[in-house]
């Protein structure tokens, strides 16, 4: 992070899933930590998962949605602090309705 010509220091993040395909009703276990080396504090860190609806006609994308399946939320994280995600749940729903009309 860094503004103007102030150097506040560096945020690090790695995070590790526990597979890499999941179906809906289960759970993606998240893990991993994320490093506040700045001075100032996070707010907050999320994990999302989104779903991302492309409508196709005649080979061109005439519409897309996005929209939050799951959000996993931590608390703030204090400067030169460490938060650790360990196995943190992220519920993927079931089937969710596209909206699209006669499907």
């Amino acid at each position: 992070m860094g503004m103007a010509c102030f150097d506040y220091g560096s945020i690090e993040c790695n995070v590790v899933l526990d597979r890499g395909a999941y179906v809906p009703g289960e759970n993606i276990l998240i893990s991993g930590t994320v490093a506040n080396r700045s001075s100032i504090a996070v707010k907050m860190t999320r994990a999302v998962l989104i779903e991302t609806i492309q409508y196709f006609a005649r080979s061109k994308v005439l519409k897309v949605e996005k929209r939050e399946l799951a959000v996993r939320t931590r608390p703030k994280i204090r400067p030169h602090s460490v938060d650790e995600w360990l196995e943190e749940p992220l519920f993927v729903p079931p089937l969710p309705p596209t909206n699209l009309a006669g499907c």
